[in-house]
């Protein structure tokens, strides 16, 4: 379990943070060529979702593998049921946490930077977190990712 979690970890965590940094750092996010595809970061779906997807799978594995490689700070019961409440509620509190840091990035820029993130009129909307459709589909999403991960990790 052990080599198979940190294998999972290691895959997972790299192709999370290749498309995180083209979406993120390389413009794919808002990128015109993946609006067609994905919907790019705008609502429930697109890019963003594709993110917060493979980051759910990811830290899933990590969990786990950190768990069986410190088995003294493991979060892992000897209860199925107990693990998988326990793996759930620990990615949800990080989920939220990364939303309200999303949350905190687009009040520090619009309302500190001034920065021009919102314009209604130009239909121009770069934030992090537009809408509360947004909000609820990253976590939808991290959350769906997580409990497919650990069905996953049954096999």
């Amino acid at each position: 379990m052990r080599l198979y979690a940190r294998s999972l970890t290691l895959i997972g965590g790299g192709v999370w943070l290749v498309v995180m940094a083209y979406g993120e750092f390389w413009g794919g996010a808002p990128n015109s060529a993946c609006y067609p595809y994905l919907g790019c970061d705008e609502g429930f779906f697109g890019y963003d979702a594709l993110e917060h997807f493979l980051f759910g799978l990811t830290l899933v594995w990590l969990i786990v593998w950190l768990s069986d490689t410190y088995p003294r700070l493991s979060l892992l019961h000897s209860e199925f049921w107990k693990t998988v409440l326990t793996i759930l509620a620990v990615i949800a509190l990080v989920a939220v946490i990364w939303e309200i840091g999303e949350w905190f990035r687009d009040a520090y820029l619009l309302g500190i930077a001034h920065q021009p993130l919102l314009n209604i009129r130009l239909h121009i909307n770069y934030l992090a977190q537009p809408s509360n459709f947004d909000t609820m589909g990253d976590l939808s999403f991290t959350l769906t990712a997580a409990c497919i991960s650990l069905l996953l990790l049954l096999l």
